[in-house]
């Protein structure tokens, strides 16, 4: 989605003409798509190959629904449910991730 929009905004982008950009539609979108923290993005990836459910919107915005999806997984990792994707979270979705991987190996 944020590469389509991007694609429509260059020129304008390009020309400097800063109205247009700005009114373009989804623009704003894109652009916090662009700038959202890769690890969230992984990490709603990662808990979708785990069962999230419902499945995550792959956005890098920490929402509610994102924040739900960890508290889940920790509290099946045995942690305690906060909802933050704090270091020792991230570590356990990533193996959890790779060893479901390496079954397929």
């Amino acid at each position: 989605m944020a590469a389509r929009v991007l694609d429509t905004a260059k020129p304008y982008a390009l020309a400097g003409d800063i109205q247009t950009l700005i009114a373009l539609p989804d623009v704003g979108s894109a652009l916090a798509v662009l700038a959202a923290p890769i690890d969230v993005l992984f990490a709603q990836k990662d808990l979708n190959v785990l069962g999230a459910s419902p499945s995550l919107a792959e956005d890098g915005i920490m929402g509610s629904e994102t924040q739900a999806a960890i508290a889940s997984i920790q509290t099946r990792f045995g942690q305690n449910a906060t909802g933050v994707l704090d270091d020792g979270t991230a570590v356990a979705i990533r193996y959890a991730v790779g060893c479901i991987n390496a079954q397929g190996v």
